[in-house]
């Protein structure tokens, strides 16, 4: 060992001081350094684990205001669907009521048209006995003025539109 010490001109005087120096130095390093910094690294270790777990949770309320978010949406289409179809139904139903009453007046505005029809066939047919009497009168009043009289002619001209009434009975049941 001397050989050693010899080689490598070791004082261990000068050692052990070293070996002070470098035990105060580490004890100095540890209370002051590593101690403080171990600490300041626990927390924010824990800081870390904190916001890990905060995340998670995080991201679990994220899934569940999905699932939120999901059956909102699918109840939204529910009920839009159900508004919908209730649309449809009233719809329907106004349109059925709107083709009744159109139908009502078309069956009102042809029972009108038949009834005044038949008012203006009655006229027209009233005009046409009229004129037809008229007629029959004036011919007989110039075929034969001298042998008939007045109540002659017309009793000659009811008898002619009598006629021609029941023809026109006749024609119509045809």
């Amino acid at each position: 060992m001397e050989s050693i010490i010899a080689t490598f001109h070791l004082d261990w005087k000068l050692v052990l001081a070293q070996l002070v120096n470098f035990a105060l130095v580490v004890f100095v390093l540890w209370f002051f350094v590593l101690k403080p910094l171990t600490k300041v690294m626990g927390e924010r270790s824990q800081e870390i684990e904190k916001s890990l777990i905060q995340t998670k949770e995080i991201e679990e309320k994220f899934k569940e205001a999905e699932k939120e978010r999901a059956e909102i949406l699918k109840e939204s289409r529910r009920q839009a669907q159900k508004i919908i179809a209730q649309a449809k139904i009233l719809a329907d139903s106004e349109r059925e009521k709107i083709i009744e009453s159109a139908r009502l007046k078309v069956e009102k505005i042809v029972e009108d048209s038949k009834t005044n029809l038949a008012f203006q066939k009655k006229q027209v047919l009233a005009e046409i006995h009229q004129y037809l009497a008229d007629l029959v009168v004036g011919a007989c009043e110039k075929i034969l003025p001298s042998v008939m009289d007045k109540k002659i002619d017309h009793a000659l001209a009811d008898k002619v539109l009598a006629e021609v009434e029941k023809q026109d009975w006749q024609n119509k049941k045809l």
